[in-house]
């Protein structure tokens, strides 16, 4: 997910998420932040927000490299393929209703 200049986080949440799955979302709370270091160059930093699904519309521009979009049962998230897969663990205990902390630093 990449923001256009001046667009706030939240609204470029809603943006990708219409346009790369087709699903108009509201967006609750944040939940996590983790850093990645993808080489020497490049420091991403992720967040992971809640949020419900408002009304499904068209995909109109999937990742060059996306296949396609499947909703997953949260109670199956730890058999996903899942990257990072210390994500897995961390939705699941979410969904539980257990909330560790949001800034997840670099994780595996």
């Amino acid at each position: 997910m990449a923001a256009k200049p001046g667009e706030k986080l939240i609204d470029c949440l809603i943006r990708e998420c219409c346009e790369e799955t087709g699903y108009l979302v509201e967006v609750h709370k944040l939940v996590y932040m983790r850093e990645c270091f993808m080489d020497e160059n490049v420091h991403r930093v992720e967040c992971m927000f809640t949020a419900s699904i408002i009304e499904e519309t068209e995909t109109t521009n999937m990742d060059h490299n996306q296949l396609g979009v499947e909703w997953i049962e949260l109670s199956t998230i730890k058999d996903e393929p899942l990257f990072p897969k210390e994500l897995r663990r961390l939705i699941e205990s979410l969904h539980q209703g257990n909330h560790e902390q949001v800034y997840l630093g670099e994780i595996e």
